[in-house]
């Protein structure tokens, strides 16, 4: 629906802007490193602020598998116990500010749209 993929497309957005990329290289790109980092990010927060399947994020991202996007999950920073690098340290105070920026977002379009109906 509407607002799922608006929330989609803002999570890409945020994430290509705190990394300082093009939207389409997270989506599409098979590059390692920085990329594969905010893609990561992107799952993680679709995850948590969407009732999406892992299979629903794959198609998001270009047809990538279920197992795919389950693997990048299961080794996500904010699954660990303890976060042993700065590395995954910046990625969960990431993903902490831009929950932030998506709930801000959702709450906004809920409150634009009841104004609209």
């Amino acid at each position: 629906d509407g607002f799922e993929k608006d929330i989609c497309d803002f999570i890409l957005s945020t994430t290509a802007n705190q990394y300082s990329l093009n939207k389409e290289d997270i989506l599409t790109s098979k590059k390692r490193g920085v990329v594969s980092e905010a893609r990561r990010m992107c799952f993680a927060l679709m995850k948590e602020h969407l009732p999406f399947t892992d299979e629903e994020i794959g198609d998001y991202f270009g047809g990538r598998s279920r197992q795919y996007v389950n693997n990048e999950l299961t080794k996500l920073p904010i699954n660990q116990e303890k976060l042993a690098t700065k590395q995954e340290n910046k990625f969960v105070n990431d993903f902490i500010l831009m929950t932030t920026m998506v709930l801000r977002y959702k709450n906004a379009y809920n409150t634009n749209n009841k104004i609209d109906k």
